[in-house]
């Protein structure tokens, strides 16, 4: 035992000496790049090699996935809730296969080393706490290091989102997916880091929440996560989990938050709301299918549209999504001229700014389906 304990020690500290040279002599790493991959790959493998990887030993694994993935789809059913109120912005990330393998390949990598490196240690150092405590330190520097360039310590705004958007979540996080390899295993912990990590690289809108929001909750969701799972233990030392109740509520708890956030988006009670598209006038920027998301435009807010922005109106009655193509002032009043990006002629009238409901935002492409395919039916 003494030996393992003497590997893991000089593996911890070779790792912060590989810290160490990075911030201070070269770059060699950054948080996705293929040499940090490498590193966690690498010491993975040496690990194992050593001193071994146990078998995971847990009754409940499966009940604490099913648990974690009620409490991700719902965080981010409600994040998506707050955006109807502050408002959405467009993914950074290509949703071309290549791009969405190119992006998360490293991502999934570097979770999945970490987090059996993470339960090695843990399961290897159970007389020697110290070594988890160091391996928590380490995992929060690289975190925390490695993004430094990213903030701007010249003003107050900067170190504020250091400190509670990236410092304190990461200690946070950490520590969560410690304790979670600690009383669950390396799965469950993979697992919880996929849902939260992966995700947003195959989500092609987010709400656009504000440093204070987004700052809350990435410091009370992993708290809450901690508290349910240390309840969840807490419960199964006096009575033994139905696990028939938890698949039932597995099923129910997502269908349930989904319908709601689906309700919300096209009720049009909020600041943004989402039409489906069932004309191919706008193809091919906005095709037959497809789903747009319309921010409402307060009478002050019209007054900044401008040529070639994309607008929702009413028109007779119906809602139609065309191009601003010219705007001028006809008996007094400010009019648009518009025009479908497929159609060769312009619109055979103009619209008011009374008849404008919003400004289209952003395209997702298909999600927009059924409502047509139930249009045509009901027709």
């Amino acid at each position: 035992m003494k030996r393992n304990y003497i590997i893991l020690l000089s593996v911890e500290i070779l790792t912060l000496l590989f810290l160490v040279f990075n911030i201070f002599i070269s770059s060699i790493f950054t948080l996705t790049n293929l040499n940090y991959v490498l590193l966690w790959l690498g010491m993975l493998i040496f690990l194992i090699l050593t001193v071994g990887l146990e078998k995971e030993k847990n009754l409940y694994k499966i009940d604490i996935i099913q648990w974690i993935f009620i409490y991700v789809v719902s965080y981010f059913v409600i994040i998506y809730i707050f955006g109807f109120f502050f408002g959405f912005v467009r993914s950074i990330y290509s949703f071309a296969i290549t791009s969405i393998i190119k992006n998360t390949l490293p991502v999934i990598a570097i979770i999945i080393f970490q987090e059996l490196i993470r339960f090695i240690i843990i399961s290897k150092s159970k007389e020697k706490k110290f070594l988890i405590y160091f391996m928590l330190i380490i995992f929060i520097a690289f975190d925390v290091l490695l993004a430094l360039s990213i903030y701007n310590f010249s003003n107050a705004m900067g170190i504020f989102e250091f400190i509670f958007l990236l410092l304190i979540p990461s200690i946070i996080n950490n520590t969560l997916f410690t304790y979670i390899n600690y009383k669950s295993g390396y799965k469950v912990s993979i697992v919880y880091r996929l849902l939260m990590d992966v995700t947003l690289y195959l989500l092609p809108i987010y709400p656009d929440l504000g440093i204070y929001i987004r700052s809350v909750f990435s410091i009370a969701f992993p708290l809450v996560m901690f508290l349910a799972i240390n309840s969840f233990y807490a419960k199964t030392k006096a009575v033994v989990v139905r696990k028939k109740r938890i698949s039932r509520f597995l099923f129910w708890g997502p269908f349930i938050t989904i319908s709601l956030c689906m309700v919300i988006l096209i009720s049009g009670i909020f600041k943004v709301y989402v039409i489906a598209i069932g004309s191919g006038s706008m193809t091919p920027n906005i095709n037959v299918g497809d789903a747009v998301i319309i921010e409402k435009l307060t009478t002050e807010e019209i007054q900044y549209i401008d040529v070639g922005h994309v607008i929702a109106f009413e028109k007779d009655n119906i809602l139609v999504v065309h191009r601003i193509i010219d705007m001028y002032y006809k008996d007094g009043k400010l009019v648009y001229q518009t025009k479908g990006d497929y159609n060769t002629d312009q619109d055979p009238y103009v619209v008011e700014m009374n008849s404008v409901k919003g400004l289209v935002r952003f395209r997702l492409p298909y999600i927009g389906y059924p409502s047509v395919w139930l249009n045509e039916l009901i027709k």
